[in-house]
């Protein structure tokens, strides 16, 4: 493999080429940690992480960590991609778009323009929705007409200069640049994953546990790339048999010879698509809902003025539970320096009769308490001993 690579460099053309593609990922990388002027960027990722469940963490592994910190990438090449799928299921519905794409390069050429102000208009969108449904979450403080047209103007420049980016990669670079953009932003978010993992599971064990944790979950990782792997080179072989047919005096033909046809041949659309539209509810709740801003802020002006609280946390399976979840908190109760007493309390149905008599739909109804494993994990990730 290092040979290979050697091999490369030693290649004008691809030398040229590589130097040019990590130029443009230094570029995107740097595009990434640029924050939106007039957000507040910290109070933005102390929201993420306390209010944000699945819907918000999916969008965010895609950009690479910008929609967390709220950078000018933060819709990062997603309106491209959607862009990019709608138009060509149009082609199938629209005649003109399936002349269009007949016509070679030059229709080739039509439907990328097309493309581009898709993916232009679907940016301008998103962003205008972010504006308002961030704004009224307070993430943009003092939201006015003028600030609500900067942050538009830059979430929607930001992903059009990645789709410009991308195409300049492919055209420039080496690959395919869209699919090179995704690939980065998915792999710069390994580092805190990997920190994750070993706060949650290795952090605090002796020395043979957390070993063992370490090794399972390295196997794991590995198992599942190498069954990645498998699943998408795997491929179905057709046998197709040619008759004999006579040519002159010699018999000719009869050879025998197969269709390779790809076992996975969708890849990640479908898983793609499915998140999605599951997480969509989620993420117009999220936005039009009321945060706990108030909450927060009461919490820090009480540790400003040193006044001793207790901190109790409702323990609710699949709303409240999530170790992502309770590792922000125990980091925000790490900031308060009046916090004695931290408790967890587990949720119960020891009340729904109320509900029942007052003839009101109980919301968390099908909820089950969680187990005492869920209860431990809780108390630990919460650090609840240390305040005792």
């Amino acid at each position: 493999m290092f040979e290979t690579l050697k091999n490369v460099f030693r290649v004008k053309e691809m030398r040229r080429k590589l130097l040019y593609l990590i130029w443009m990922i230094f570029i995107i990388r740097i595009g990434c940690q640029i924050p939106v002027p007039g957000v507040d960027s910290d109070f933005f990722k102390q929201w993420f992480s306390s209010n944000a469940g699945d819907a918000f963490n999916f969008f965010d592994a895609f950009t690479g960590g910008s929609f967390e910190r709220m950078s000018i990438f933060a819709l990062n090449i997603t309106p491209y991609i959607t862009s990019s799928i709608i138009i060509q299921l149009l082609t199938i519905a629209i005649p003109a778009l399936e002349e269009m794409q007949r016509d070679g390069e030059e229709g080739r050429k039509k439907m990328t323009a097309i493309t581009r102000y898709v993916t232009v208009g679907l940016a301008l969108f998103e962003s205008i929705a972010m504006a308002i449904g961030f704004g009224r979450q307070g993430m943009i403080p003092n939201l006015d007409f003028f600030k609500g047209v900067v942050v538009v103007a830059c979430l929607t420049a930001g992903s059009a200069m990645l789709m410009w980016l991308g195409e300049r990669i492919t055209e420039k670079g080496v690959g395919n640049g869209i699919s090179i953009v995704l690939t980065i932003n998915i792999i710069s978010r390994v580092p805190s994953d990997l920190t994750l993992l070993y706060e949650n599971f290795i952090k605090g064990k002796t020395i043979a546990k957390g070993t063992l944790a370490g090794l399972i979950i390295a196997a794991v990782i590995l198992l599942v790339v190498v069954l990645v792997l498998i699943l998408n080179g795997a491929e179905r072989r057709i046998p197709v048999q040619y008759s004999k047919k006579m040519v002159g005096r010699k018999l000719m033909g009869g050879q025998s010879t197969n269709i390779p046809l790809k076992v996975n041949t969708a890849g990640v659309i479908p898983v793609i698509f499915a998140s999605s539209i599951m997480s969509f509810p989620a993420v117009i709740a999220q936005l039009t809902g009321k945060g706990n801003d108030n909450i927060l802020d009461m919490a820090k002006y009480l540790s400003t003025i040193n006044k001793p609280v207790w901190i109790r946390h409702v323990l609710v399976p699949g709303i409240s539970d999530k170790d992502e979840y309770l590792t922000e908190l125990d980091k925000f109760i790490s900031t308060l320096n009046n916090v004695k007493k931290v408790e967890v309390l587990p949720y119960h149905t020891l009340g729904v009769f109320k509900w029942e008599e007052l003839g009101i739909p109980y919301q968390l109804d099908g909820i089950n308490p969680p187990n005492q494993e869920r209860i431990d994990n809780a108390n630990k990730l919460l650090h609840t001993d240390k305040y005792r």
